[in-house]
């Protein structure tokens, strides 16, 4: 299979898929040492982004990836674990204060809170995008940007 083939593509997502929300802890796959070094490559980036860990063994037409749910026995992990919740904030007293300040100005209403995700301007400018159906605010509605 080539790297460029999107049914190669999906068969890694689904099995990557699969290995991360497996129940067992030592979960691993072995892909074939029948791929290319840029498949290889393929998987390793792509395993990266699903924040498995990734193992290469062999040498030459032997050469095989092993990915794995945690990493195996003897490696240790390439990075931090996924912090989870909400971290904390350290602001100077000046800075907490001016913070009170601003929220002690916000009117309370009796509409619901919508979020708006804010995305920052740049090369995405002009392209046309699918959108989502979004809640139009009413009246007496709080939008808040994240």
């Amino acid at each position: 299979p080539a790297m460029t083939t999107e049914s190669f593509r999906k068969d890694v997502a689904k099995k990557l898929s699969d290995l991360q929300g497996s129940a067992d802890e030592d979960a691993k796959i072995d892909f074939p040492n029948d791929l290319t070094s840029s498949d290889r490559k393929y998987i390793h980036k792509i395993a990266e982004s699903f924040r498995l860990h990734t193992l290469s063994s062999g040498t030459g037409d032997a050469r095989y990836i092993s990915v794995y749910k945690n990493p195996p026995a003897g490696q240790e992990a390439k990075r931090p674990p996924r912090e989870t919740g909400a971290g904390v904030l350290n602001l100077s007293p000046a800075a907490a204060q001016r913070l009170q300040h601003v929220a002690s100005t916000v009117p309370n209403v009796p509409g619901r809170v919508l979020l708006a995700k804010v995305k920052p301007m740049g090369r995405a400018l002009g392209r046309v995008t699918a959108k989502m159906p979004v809640a139009r605010p009413q009246d007496g509605d709080v939008v808040e940007g994240y």
